[in-house]
């Protein structure tokens, strides 16, 4: 990868003060302590920035993200609600126009519900040259942007929302079969991406497994061991090298605790700081979830 693009900032955009978020990002720092890290977020979700994070309040970059919404309100095509689809769509606006205005040509977009355990300076040097957007499958979760690229797929999102248009009529398409079969979920970030990702293949690098490790670690109810908490190793035997996690033998960059499992993001963190975190967001805790982590993963 082109060496003017190893200092990309690491973006995680957020609304709402949730407990787990200080936690995604004091990782996230831990684990690249040389790049910028910015979170963008409502008044809520900047007053739980920890240090070596840069708080950005995201009204001021939300211009195109809200022409976004505004035509998207009439081609809302998900079982899910409209405000939960909307905000998935609108981070790659807010993304662009920070990336504009701060004048970076490139950046990693990061969940926030996911913990990274790898200096992305060092994933983004191993991407090939012709790479200019990576992720991980047609999900956006981990995922890095030149701002070209970024820009290119905005206009595409627009398209695709926009009747009369080819890229409208393959969207289109894809709802009339999904409905013939599914009832939950529809068109989303990811199905645009995954179109996309089809139309630019040659400029797409998977985010998968490498020398280093294994991208895509996803947690969520589905699994029969969370269910019989086999999943959650004591913190002695979590702790390997490069504070990487060990996962059914493979090494982790990063672990995606979807629904109910960011309540164990607590104990997936590798940072030193975990006491002084529990306390500094324990009143945005449900009171089940901090008696679990008081009890179970800081041992008190």
């Amino acid at each position: 990868m082109a060496t003017e693009y190893t200092n990309s900032p690491a973006i995680v955009i957020h609304e709402g003060a949730n407990f787990y978020l200080p936690y995604v990002l004091s990782q996230l720092r831990f684990s690249n302590p040389s790049i910028p890290i910015f979170l963008i977020g409502d008044k809520a979700a900047l007053r739980l920035v920890p240090r070596g994070v840069t708080g950005i309040n995201i009204a001021e970059y939300s211009k195109s993200a809200d022409r976004f919404t505004e035509l998207y309100k009439d081609q809302h095509r998900n079982y899910n609600s409209f405000n939960f689809e909307n905000k998935c769509f609108r981070r790659t606006f807010i993304l662009e126009e920070f990336l504009t205005r701060k004048d970076f040509n490139s950046c990693w977009h990061i969940d926030s519900d996911n913990l990274i355990y790898t200096d992305l300076s060092d994933e983004l040097m191993a991407l090939p040259d012709h790479c200019s957007f990576a992720a991980c499958g047609q999900s956006p979760h981990n995922s890095f942007w030149t701002l070209a690229q970024l820009t290119d797929y905005n206009q595409y999102t627009l398209k695709c929302i926009q009747p009369d248009t080819e890229e409208y009529a393959a969207v289109d398409k894809f709802w009339n079969d999904y409905k013939k079969s599914y009832t939950v979920d529809g068109v989303c970030d990811m199905t645009f991406l995954d179109l996309y990702i089809n139309k630019h293949a040659e400029n797409y690098s998977l985010l998968a497994q490498n020398d280093r490790g294994g991208w895509n670690n996803s947690l969520h109810s589905s699994f029969p061991e969370l269910k019989r908490r086999q999943l959650f190793f004591r913190s002695a035997e979590c702790r390997k090298a490069n504070d990487f996690y060990l996962f059914y033998g493979k090494v982790m960059l990063n672990i995606h605790c979807q629904g109910f499992t960011k309540r164990f993001i607590p104990h997936f963190y590798t940072g030193d700081d975990k006491v002084l975190l529990f306390f500094k967001t324990l009143r945005f805790m449900p009171r089940r979830i901090a008696a679990y982590i008081y009890h179970e993963i800081l041992k008190f």
